[in-house]
């Protein structure tokens, strides 16, 4: 489900915490972002429940990223920046990447090798969306709700 940003900026505008990171826009830097969520969300805001979802949600979209950057063919070295966003139910992930086009959901296709991420990002998010970023590029972001319902316990 994409959600245009206007309808949730404002929720994004006084989150309980923050943290950034830049990558080069490399491959390891997929690895490196995951790296960096579990950081983030597990050891520094105790969101240890929503670590696996997390870790693919910030793959697809760090992978999109570099992906869209490499094909730009941009002068020098490119970067991407990963941020979290802590709010009162929930956390958001952006990534940032230099190059202004919108991410487009790809149809389906069994036997391509690709093309599945947005769809991955639309199964495990509350919700999802793209704006265009202050200063160039664009932004993808994925909400995922912070609380938890633990399992089932016999009455």
């Amino acid at each position: 489900m994409q959600t245009p940003y206007a309808a949730v900026a404002a929720e994004h505008e006084h989150p309980y915490g923050v943290m950034q990171m830049v990558f080069a826009a490399h491959p390891t830097a997929v690895g490196c972002s995951r790296t960096f969520a579990r950081y983030a969300a597990g050891r520094c805001w105790g969101r240890e429940h929503l670590l696996d979802d997390l870790e693919v949600l910030v793959s697809e979209l760090v992978t999109n990223a570099v992906k869209a950057t490499a094909a730009s063919r941009a002068p020098g070295l490119s970067k991407v920046a990963v941020r979290f966003l802590l709010l009162p139910s929930s956390l958001v992930t952006q990534v940032w990447d230099p190059v202004p086009a919108q991410p487009v959901v790809q149809p389906l296709d069994p036997a391509a090798d690709g093309g599945r991420g947005l769809h991955i990002v639309d199964a495990l998010a509350s919700r999802w969306g793209a704006f265009p970023a202050t200063g160039g590029g664009k932004v993808v972001w994925c909400e995922t709700p912070t609380i938890h319902i633990g399992p089932l316990e016999a009455p």
